[in-house]
């Protein structure tokens, strides 16, 4: 485990990570074009902005900067705007710093997320190990490491933590990627961690907090599909190939769901 690894150290390294089997499992070409692009959204800047003021509230000072209530159409609110943009910071909004002290609060008040945080050792640790099976390159860096539970816990902020909803994102973002990926690493580098946990967070009033612990099925089915992932990395590096989707014409068929509600009204309405 390499500790106090900045950020962009860690970017700079070679290595697959779990963002980058999301993107493959939609195709090799869209794991190529997610190289090239360095989009910087408002979403990613709050979610640095969240992971800094939780995890290391020191250095949120640092590197960010809440701008005031500035009119940027006259002259004196250009030059105030133009002097926070050359502080060498990233600027929030003033909601964006209401919401984050509104988190802050609320994952204190949460007796699981503020026990866990309370008993965490390093954050934002980066690994680096080789996969067992392919060889390929492969980096993670964890949110936290919580030694007294043998986990990962990983921040995610999120428009509803319900645990319905939750369970959707673990699919829809590639969680369970991020997860299996992270504990194979763990285990490659003899790191004692084998459970992974999610402190989800809204980023809207009232802030409400869940954890939640991925089960084992989900991270054997992240496990069997990272593997199939880096398999075909492996496949692609060798051949300079990263194709999009199938050549062939393909039979397509409504979504299963749909065809279930026609067959259960009988009338082939949905």
């Amino acid at each position: 485990m390499i500790e106090r690894l900045s950020y962009q150290e860690y970017e700079a390294r070679p290595g697959v990570r779990q963002s980058n089997l999301k993107h493959l499992a939609k195709s090799p070409a869209h794991y190529k074009q997610a190289l090239t692009e360095h989009a910087d959204t408002e979403a990613l800047a709050f979610g640095r902005a969240l992971h800094v003021a939780v995890l290391e509230p020191h250095l949120f000072d640092e590197q960010f900067v809440i701008a005031p209530k500035i009119n940027k159409r006259t002259t004196v609110g250009k030059a105030a705007w133009a002097d926070l943009q050359s502080s060498g910071k990233a600027v929030l909004s003033e909601s964006d710093g209401e919401a984050i002290a509104g988190i802050k609060a609320s994952i204190k008040a949460h007796p699981a997320a503020s026990q866990i945080l309370g008993l965490s050792s390093d954050r934002e640790a980066s690994i680096f190990w080789n996969d067992v099976e392919t060889g390929v390159a492969c980096k993670a860096r964890m949110d936290v490491t919580c030694p007294a539970m043998a986990a990962v816990v990983d921040l995610k902020s999120t428009k509803d933590a319900s645990i319905f909803e939750f369970s959707k994102s673990l699919l829809n973002f590639g969680y369970h990627y991020q997860a299996a990926h992270t504990l194979a690493g763990c285990a490659a580098l003899k790191i004692p961690f084998d459970s992974f946990i999610f402190i989800a967070v809204e980023k809207e009033p009232p802030y409400a907090v869940a954890v939640y612990q991925i089960d084992e099925e989900s991270l054997l089915f992240g496990a069997l599909k990272v593997q199939e992932l880096l398999r075909l990395y492996k496949a692609c590096e060798a051949s300079g190939v990263w194709p999009a989707y199938p050549y062939q014409i393909q039979k397509i068929s409504l979504p299963s769901w749909a065809t279930k509600s026609m067959k259960e009204n009988g009338n082939g309405e949905f």
